[in-house]
């Protein structure tokens, strides 16, 4: 949130969360975090500090909070925040990864809603080192020290991947978390060697980039920019025994990823004797402690099955236009991801060889548009669910389901199969939603699963994931400020709203807590009618406060606003004992407009 002069209300914007909400349910426990080194939260729009092996309270709803280690200097940036696991985590994938457009803050959801008294240790990591790769202008002679060459020195970005990793993997760096900054470009002029060994035996595949080490590699201007461009066999312009595939990533304890980078043009060999060939574009080796973020995964092939990924987590992540015989993932966790145009050349038989995922799949506030190229209505099945990993949605959205007697509720927790699901432009693969979808406010915060509590933090566009108290399904969150602001001409524009605040209710907009923010066309004198239960109203202008309203009824707060520029904000506490709201109902201006909700 944006505020301007935070002394004046921040008190009483904390009031707000903690009187509107609890945090404890009837039959569950109390959460509390303690940080294992010295943590900066925001909470409530205002940075705290809190010292390391301190504890914590959370008290929002939802329990979305921005984090990063404490007394990062400009040259430092954030690895992730990691859980110890004791917690309603997705298995082994306890942390959480800066987002592209987030710098080093870290969206962390917190689960307020424990079966019973929870203790959760969190642990801030810095990045200890950073390397860079440019593919144009690099050499790897220099050292990956800098982003430019320095003349007359070895100082300069590497120009290959695996250089970057090799050197980051090496020394003392090795023991801390290096990051890979890498510019725009296509990496596809290297290939090396990955090995895998399962039931003693050991296979081998090509790849551009192997990665052992807990390494990120950071594609800072994001998947429309950066390639890793795989082939298929150079001998044989085909995908034979030497086609090469994407990234290679395994770790033993510590999370390493991938992020903001497109992976295309990947093959996977005919030859199934062993895992290496899976995942023909992501290979997690049998581990979830590695993933891409942010990244698109498009235009991959396999002979048999895994084209895109085989293990890993994937999060804010595209999988689309992959092509092959059966099973296009397997085993990975995705988190607001889209799945789009996927092609199983064994076609749409309901069979449990022929589904899209292979078993252990773990699918959070995904969205899938099962239509392509081969099926262009869609598929019968989604998932393999008679395999002895099972695959879970919960929270997705689903389009292009044909046949939807092959749902299992067991497998469906919250997701929905919709066959006209309003999205802006599916053709386009454009899966925002509009103002009729019936994914808008299809869940409640307080009815998630613990797992989809804990992975809500934020869209696949990087937006907040609740803009009131209801929770849309799939990978994009509906959001109606800059609808509402359509809707009454361009005259105001809601910049900021408190989760509770919603446009459903009768006669406007609803804040039963919390705040509503906005700004206008032009400065002038406004009028905001407001009908007010029980509890207290102040009006900010700017992050000056100018009025306060407790008594119920009919209220007309009138504000002079100087001009676009200033922010207003009205902070709605309710009544402690009796709990009241505020109803924005008309809004009139000196300008020459009234607005009427009804």
């Amino acid at each position: 949130m944006k505020f301007h002069n935070l002394s004046s209300f921040t008190s009483r914007l904390l009031l707000c969360a903690a009187v509107a909400t609890s945090l404890t349910d009837a039959s569950g426990g109390t959460l509390t975090v303690k940080f294992a080194r010295a943590t900066e939260v925001e909470i409530d729009g205002v940075v705290q500090s809190f010292a390391a092996n301190s504890t914590f309270t959370p008290t929002a709803i939802p329990c979305i909070y921005k984090m990063r280690p404490a007394g990062l200097s400009s040259d430092q940036r954030t690895f992730a925040i990691v859980s110890d696991g004791n917690y309603d985590a997705i298995k082994d994938t306890n942390y959480r990864i800066p987002c592209l457009g987030d710098g080093n803050w870290v969206r962390v959801a917190l689960n307020p809603y424990p079966a019973a008294d929870t203790n959760v240790t969190l642990t801030a990591y810095k990045v200890n080192k950073v390397y860079y790769v440019d593919e144009k202008n690099g050499s790897d002679t220099y050292d990956g020290t800098a982003a430019t060459h320095e003349e007359n020195t070895d100082h300069g970005p590497k120009a290959t991947l695996q250089a970057a990793h090799d050197v980051a993997a090496t020394g003392s760096d090795a023991n801390g978390y290096p990051v890979v900054l890498v510019a725009p470009g296509f990496y596809s002029n290297e290939v090396h060697t990955a090995s895998y060994t399962a039931s003693g035996t050991t296979t081998t595949s090509n790849r551009r980039l192997v990665s052992t080490k807990n390494i990120a590699f950071v594609a800072s201007e994001g998947p429309e920019k950066t390639f890793i461009v795989g082939a298929p066999d150079p001998a044989t312009e085909g995908n034979g025994a030497d086609a090469i595939g994407g990234v290679w990533m395994q770790t033993t304890t510590k999370p390493a990823y991938i992020q903001g980078f497109t992976i295309m043009g990947c093959y996977s060999p005919a030859s199934q004797a062993g895992l290496a060939h899976y995942g023909s574009a992501f290979n997690g080796c049998g581990s979830h402690r590695v993933g891409a973020i942010d990244c698109i995964i498009s235009n991959n092939y396999a002979v048999s099955k895994y084209p895109a990924t085989y293990y890993g987590f994937y999060q804010r992540t595209k999988i689309m236009e992959n092509e092959t015989k059966q099973y296009v993932t397997s085993k990975g966790y995705f988190i607001s991801c889209v799945f789009a145009g996927n092609r199983l050349t064994y076609g749409n038989n309901t069979g449990n060889g022929y589904a899209l995922h292979d078993g252990g799949n773990e699918s959070l506030f995904c969205t899938y548009d099962l239509r392509n190229a081969l099926n262009p209505t869609g598929r019968k099945q989604l998932h393999n669910e008679a395999s002895s990993n099972k695959s879970y949605l919960r929270a997705c959205l689903v389009y292009g389901l044909t046949d939807k007697s092959t749902i299992n509720a067991t497998y469906w927790t919250d997701s929905q199969a919709v066959d006209s699901p309003d999205f802006v432009d599916a053709d386009a693969r454009d899966y925002r939603l509009g103002a009729l979808s019936p994914a808008i406010d299809a869940l409640s915060y307080e009815s998630l699963a613990g797992k989809s509590r804990f992975v809500v933090a934020s869209d696949i566009l990087g937006g907040q994931r609740i803009y009131n108290v209801k929770v849309d399904i799939g990978a994009v969150e509906y959001d109606w400020r800059s609808a509402f602001a359509e809707g009454v001409g361009k005259n105001l524009t809601i910049t900021d709203a408190s989760p509770y605040v919603t446009t459903n209710a009768t006669g406007g907009l609803l804040i039963p807590s919390g705040a509503l923010a906005g700004m206008v066309a032009a400065g002038g004198k406004y009028s905001f009618v407001f009908e007010i239960s029980t509890g207290t109203l102040e009006a900010f202008v700017g992050g000056m406060s100018k009025c306060v309203y407790s008594a119920a009824g009919e209220q007309v707060v009138s504000l002079s606003i100087p001009d676009a520029t200033t922010e207003f904000r009205f902070v709605f506490t309710p009544d402690s004992e009796t709990p009241g709201m505020a109803v924005l109902k008309q809004i009139a201006s000196n300008k020459g407009f009234v607005i009427i909700f009804r």
